[in-house]
């Protein structure tokens, strides 16, 4: 794992490498060593967040990619909800329709019977008048033969 170099850190080693005339070539080649460690891991870090910053941008152009996908098959579901709609109200409109006839049929149904009921009705009312006005008609013919 490559450690942590910030701001601080290189300061820190671009500080204590400054060159001073009293300084032994072992001090020179350590401060020297310092600078090409700080170098190296200066270029690591950046080859590290060049990759991240590669992984970011194709991880960018697949979200890009499904969300253009996703926007493609948001409009064919709008458009398959819209026909599903038009279905079930064309099919709620045609149960309408069969509910209405079914009603209209029985409504007739009833005032047929009521019809029926009514004449029979009439007709047994008409019999009774027939029957009592032949009972005084024979009333009044025996009567009148009295």
């Amino acid at each position: 794992m490559l450690e942590k170099v910030d701001h601080h850190h290189i300061n820190c080693v671009l500080k204590s490498s400054q060159l001073k005339p009293t300084d032994s070539h072992d001090e020179l080649k350590a401060k020297h060593d310092a600078i090409k460690a700080l170098a190296s891991k200066l270029k690591q870090r950046a080859e590290n967040e060049k990759k991240d910053l590669d992984a970011t941008k194709e991880t960018e152009a697949e979200l890009r990619r499904l969300l253009s996908e996703q926007k493609k098959t948001l409009l064919d579901s709008n458009i398959l909800e819209k026909a599903k709609e038009a279905q079930e109200a064309k099919d709620m409109e045609l149960a309408m329709s069969v509910r209405m006839r079914e009603v209209e049929k029985l409504e007739r149904v009833r005032l047929e019977s009521m019809m029926k009921c009514e004449k029979e009705r009439a007709t047994n009312d008409m019999d009774e008048m027939r029957k009592h006005f032949e009972e005084m008609n024979k009333k009044k013919l025996d009567d009148a033969k009295l």
